[in-house]
């Protein structure tokens, strides 16, 4: 059978990588693919593809294949050493099948390099002809000289600003979600308190975007360094500093070092927002390296799994333990003015990690969400129709499970199918599952309905802080079931149209969320009309 790869970019600096492709075999989808690089002095470094989401453009390109929109991959991590470009890396991907299929590498260097750039320019010209050719690299050029001047003032900015001057400096990450989210209405919330300073990492770029606002406009820019951006902050007395997320940072705990720094020599707040585990451990979903949920167990256990672990932690900080990770993260929640949380349930598994945690220094502020949905009307089937919403785009967000409770219904011939409102990682035309795609969220009422949804499903499998999606269709009075853990758990419980499953497993969540629908969907249907 015929197999084909693709390594559509690869970005190396100071050590780290970032890239991404695809493997595509026509037989089966890829449950495992890894990339060998080689290495200077010998030897190799095996590196994990991370499962990317969906590739649109694969599923064009081959419609005939019914898994090609999902043989995305990402690849993260730091080098051991550098690459040696006179051997050709390998990878090799193992099917779904079991099947183990293997190829060669050439040219990784080339790859986002000066060269690869002209290789590909040559083959834009030969299909398009030279004024095509030349336009693209006016194009560049220009792009390149206003990306440069750009940052040209922005650095300037900050070089001149007044010592005395207040500044609020935001540290995010650029992974979107409810983090990003809550960044952009934290920053609106300052607006006439002072000029803010938001910086988080460019993952493709393996750099870091810069915007600064003032009364005067917005400036941004992009840096490779972030030392360039945090240098010229050392000096200043009224500086605030908001720290949202340090996933995907080069140096998370030398950044921290340098917020503790900043805080010793007395400047304004420091305070923390809690949108995941990160200060727990560097598998910021606890998600262990099986794959499941692991509840901030015994610090020996970590000894096992964060070495295995890598695809649940950009593996950027390979030599840290987990005792020296908590260790750096403990010294800089003691020393913050304030921790805002989402929920308690958030509290208690970080307290669990940092059990020295200043509780004192907790506000728990549960996100705005947008109440005006109105309800939905459910139907009980048969089919009983399952939905699960949101972006179900790793392992963590319960694609996983969700795959093996389609798998459940299909060997038992169960009376239920499960449609997802939204995207769902690794998904193909024949795991059963129907998946919808994005969705604008005024429309998500009428799209439940149109599907015949009876019971919603939250399947994530890790400890969310918050979660917008539960609250929005608790919003709509959905029927929501969820897992025995994190803030939709400490929601749901108070909710009287919620379930809480007993535990993680596929089957137990088929067996309990059938026995939920019929008992409130039989309540639903004896109520009086009107209500």
């Amino acid at each position: 059978m015929a197999h084909r790869f693709g390594l559509d970019s690869l970005v190396i600096r100071d050590g780290r990588f970032y890239g991404w492709g695809w493997f595509l075999d026509d037989e089966a989808g890829a449950a495992r693919c890894e990339l060998h690089l080689p290495l200077r002095g010998g030897g190799a470094q095996t590196v994990m593809c991370v499962p990317a989401g969906t590739r649109d453009d694969l599923r064009r390109a081959y419609p005939q294949i019914p898994h090609a929109a999902s043989a995305g991959f990402l690849l993260q991590g730091r080098l051991r050493a550098p690459l040696d470009s006179s051997r050709p890396a390998r990878l090799v991907a193992t099917l779904a099948n079991g099947q183990v299929r293997s190829c060669e590498v050439h040219d990784l260097l080339q790859i986002g390099h000066p060269t690869g750039v002209l290789r590909r320019a040559w083959n834009k010209w030969r299909r398009e002809g030279l004024r095509s050719l030349v336009l693209a690299t006016r194009q560049r050029t220009e792009a390149r000289l206003q990306a440069a001047t750009s940052r040209r003032l922005l650095l300037r900015r900050l070089y001149r600003w007044g010592d005395g001057d207040p500044l609020i400096l935001v540290i995010d990450h650029g992974m979107g979600g409810g983090a990003n989210r809550y960044r952009h209405a934290l920053v609106n919330s300052f607006a006439g308190k002072g000029a803010v300073l938001v910086v988080s990492p460019v993952l493709q770029e393996l750099s870091y975007r810069v915007e600064l606002r003032t009364q005067d406009g917005v400036f941004e820019g992009q840096v490779t360094r972030l030392e360039a951006v945090l240098r010229p902050l050392e000096r200043l007395r009224r500086l605030d500093i908001h720290v949202n997320e340090l996933v995907s940072y080069a140096e998370p705990l030398a950044l921290l070092e340098w917020v503790r720094a900043q805080r010793a020599r007395g400047i304004g707040e420091l305070v923390f927002h809690l949108h995941d585990y990160h200060a727990a451990c560097p598998a910021w979903t606890l998600i262990d390296h099986t794959g499941a949920f692991c509840g901030v167990p015994d610090p020996i256990m970590c000894l096992t799994c964060l070495p295995a672990n890598t695809a649940n932690t950009m593996d950027f900080t390979p030599d840290v333990t987990v005792p020296q990770w908590r260790a750096a993260w403990g010294a800089f929640l003691e020393v913050c003015d304030r921790i805002v949380a989402f929920s308690w349930a958030s509290v208690d598994v970080l307290a669990k990690a940092h059990p020295r945690l200043p509780k004192e220094k907790v506000t728990v502020q549960p996100h705005t969400v947008d109440v005006s949905l109105r309800p939905i009307r459910t139907d009980p089937g048969p089919p009983l129709v399952i939905g699960a919403v949101g972006h179900l785009t790793s392992a963590a967000k319960g694609a996983r499970i969700l795959r093996e409770m389609a798998d459940l219904i299909r060997e038992r011939g169960l009376p239920m199918r499960i449609v997802v409102f939204g995207t769902l990682e690794q998904h193909d035309g024949d795991d059963g599952i129907e998946v919808l795609g994005e969705y604008a969220l005024a429309d998500l009422p009428d799209l439940l309905e149109r599907q015949r949804v009876g019971v919603c499903l939250l399947p994530s499998i890790c400890a969310e802080t918050y979660s917008f999606v539960t609250a929005e269709l608790m919003a709509m009075r959905a029927p929501l079931a969820v897992f025995p853990i994190g803030a939709p758990a400490e929601r749901v419980r108070q909710y009287d149209l919620g379930l809480v499953i007993s535990r993680i497993d596929p089957a137990v969540a088929l067996d309990e969320i059938a026995a939920f629908a019929a008992r409130v969907l039989a309540d639903a249907d004896a109520a009086p009309k009107g209500q």
